[in-house]
């Protein structure tokens, strides 16, 4: 995600304050949540190690923006 500074049209740098949350289900399996707190946005990784694959989901309210 890129917010544009409205004097000189560029991309600005962003910094979130993440919050944390991980949940090991199993020995092959984690769950990791992070949400920021500024734009409410919460985004879930789940860490599969048996078949090897990341599945990442990205949910983003436009409202918070």
């Amino acid at each position: 995600m890129q917010i544009f500074d409205s004097n000189t049209s560029k991309p600005k740098p962003v910094r979130f304050l993440l919050e944390l949350e991980v949940s090991y289900i199993g020995r092959s399996r984690a769950i990791i949540n992070a949400a920021t707190r500024r734009a409410g946005e919460h985004i879930q990784y789940d860490i599969n190690r048996q078949k090897k694959s990341t599945t990442t989901t990205y949910h983003h309210d436009p409202k918070t923006f």
